[in-house]
């Protein structure tokens, strides 16, 4: 939570692609699959969506520093976004705990601290 008690949600070009992918892929005949794709920019614009042009040469710079390189930009966007915490269950990037100015935790310690702070 930020000092005003904000959160600004920022997410990677890269992860929307992922996860549009995923959808189809794993639930393309599932009865709902075309009504949960209308409802996702509805919830991207909660988000700043940071595109990979932006982020794209931190990818380079940082790939050979990140135990798996499917997580270097989700990483690089984050130093470009210049967020305070990255938050993650991935394993591979929380074992990094800071990054470049960039806090790393798991979700659900998030979620307890916010929760707490109430």
């Amino acid at each position: 939570m930020g000092a005003q008690g904000r959160v600004d949600l920022v997410v990677a070009e890269d992860v929307v692609e992922e996860v549009l992918e995923v959808l189809r892929e794993r639930f393309a005949e599932h009865p709902s699959l075309e009504e949960a794709l209308e409802w996702l920019p509805r919830l991207l614009a909660l988000y700043e969506l940071v595109p990979r042009s932006r982020y794209a040469d931190e990818i380079h710079r940082i790939a050979p520093l990140v135990r798996d390189a499917d997580d270097t930009p989700v990483l690089a966007c984050a130093i470009e976004a210049k967020v305070e915490l990255l938050v993650s269950g991935d394993k591979d990037l929380l074992v990094l705990r800071e990054f470049r100015g960039v806090r790393l935790s798991r979700t659900r310690d998030v979620l307890r601290a916010l929760t707490d702070a109430e």
